[in-house]
């Protein structure tokens, strides 16, 4: 899991007026680990991500998470007030959540933050984290957390500097003299970002089943499995809702 983080943080400039990054875990308590403001630079961005503890596992709150993101993590005393800067949100969760996320996901698209949701493993809710994301494209699924170190991470940055960036700063006037480096991957110019990292972590988070089950077993069982064969990645069809959902 904290590979898939620094991965995600290499991938962009990072500085005062470029990209900036946090990280909360929320379970059944919620831990802050580091709000927009706390590291300036890329490498203590990933210092910070390799060095926390994500503490006691428990029951996954995902709406809990994304409210406590919405009040504190973008509020301009903890580094969320620039102006015009896009607000982009990855909600990694392997577990179901035991609250009601999907209204204030909807209230943070209102508000023209983007949510890409990263499922793991075979328990996550298909229609629960469809309904998180900003739409299909942002819906990202594997099979365990090993399948988060490439695809996933190389999806995630191209869809937020090709589709989201350009299309909230037509004008190009995010151009940073202040970051650690000026040799975006994807720009010419850093990107100015603000890019918040919520971590799900459940009771079974970071174990693999050593089974053949998988969601295309679970696909199976709902009797989907020719209509949605699996594959790890980007889903653009999501079945209807399963077993599991919760509203």
């Amino acid at each position: 899991m904290k590979e898939f983080l620094v991965n995600i943080v290499k991938r962009f400039d990072v500085g005062q007026n470029a990209a900036q990054f946090a990280a909360i875990c929320f379970g059944t308590n919620t831990k802050d680990h580091f709000f927009l403001k706390e590291h300036p630079t890329k490498q203590s961005v990933i210092d910070a991500i390799n060095a926390f503890n994500p503490g006691q596992r428990g029951s996954t709150f995902t709406g809990k998470g994304l409210e406590r993101i919405r009040n504190e993590y973008f509020k301009a005393a903890n580094g969320g007030g620039r102006p015009s800067v896009t607000k982009v949100i990855i909600v990694l969760t392997d577990g179901v959540s035991s609250d009601k996320p999907i209204p204030i996901a909807n209230k943070l698209k209102s508000e023209k933050v983007y949510i890409f949701g990263v499922g793991v493993g075979n328990g996550i809710n298909l229609n629960e984290i469809s309904k998180i994301a900003s739409g299909p494209d942002y819906v990202n699924l594997v099979d365990d957390f090993l399948g988060l170190k490439t695809t996933v991470v190389q999806k995630i940055a191209e869809k937020i500097c090709t589709n989201i960036v350009p299309a909230n700063n037509k004008n190009g006037e995010n151009s940073d003299k202040n970051s650690d480096s000026k040799d975006s991957r994807y720009g010419q110019v850093p990107i100015r970002i603000d890019l918040s990292i919520p971590i799900m972590l459940s009771q079974n988070v970071g174990q693999v089943p050593e089974d053949a089950v998988s969601k295309k077993g679970y696909y199976a069982q709902l009797g989907h499995a020719a209509k949605y064969p699996y594959k790890a990645g980007t889903y653009n069809h999501i079945p209807v809702k399963d077993p599991k959902s919760s509203y």
